[in-house]
């Protein structure tokens, strides 16, 4: 069986240790996700503000009278910076791989712990309802996933639409 069987179907999923590998490696997998682009929409988000920043302060220089393309260079830094954030999703890939985090971090947490929806279960129960409750969480973030890029496709094409003038 290939790593994705394994992760796609937990009915192979037989101890306990298993199961808590791969719940870790779901959770390091959506922290680095949620880390890659909370850091890529900052780094792009403040390129794009100092160069907004930079076109008043260039305009009262003398560069601005000798190399007029630096203030269009500035502009052009802001509206790539702000496209690839919109293209690549950045704000809603961090919030949505948090989120998924968070609720796969507080789902084995409770588990351990015993505690919440876990408390009072036998071992075999606890397993059973972590391995259904896991397996959820994991396929709501995908659902949520597949919400958000429907979204913004239509927002595209409403935007493709008016700019061509159809709307």
């Amino acid at each position: 069986m290939d790593k994705i069987d394994k992760f796609c179907v937990l009915d192979n999923v037989k101890s306990k240790e298993e199961l808590h590998r791969i719940a870790l490696e779901y959770i390091d997998y959506y922290h680095k996700r949620a880390n890659f682009y909370k850091y890529a929409y900052r780094v792009f988000s403040i390129i794009k503000y100092l160069a907004l920043a930079a076109i008043p302060i260039i305009q009262v220089t003398p560069i601005a009278g000798k190399s007029p393309w630096v203030v269009v260079i500035a502009s052009s830094v802001s509206l790539l910076m702000d496209s690839l954030n919109d293209l690549f999703q950045m704000k809603d890939k961090w919030i949505l791989y948090r989120n998924a985090d968070g609720r796969l971090m507080r789902e084995q947490r409770q588990y351990n712990l015993k505690s919440g929806a876990y408390s009072g279960l036998d071992d075999e129960k606890r397993f059973h309802m972590f391995a259904d409750n896991f397996e959820d969480i994991v396929q709501c973030e995908a659902k949520e996933w597949a919400v958000t890029v429907n979204q913004v496709k239509e927002r595209r094409k409403d935007s493709s639409a008016v700019e061509s003038g159809d709307k």
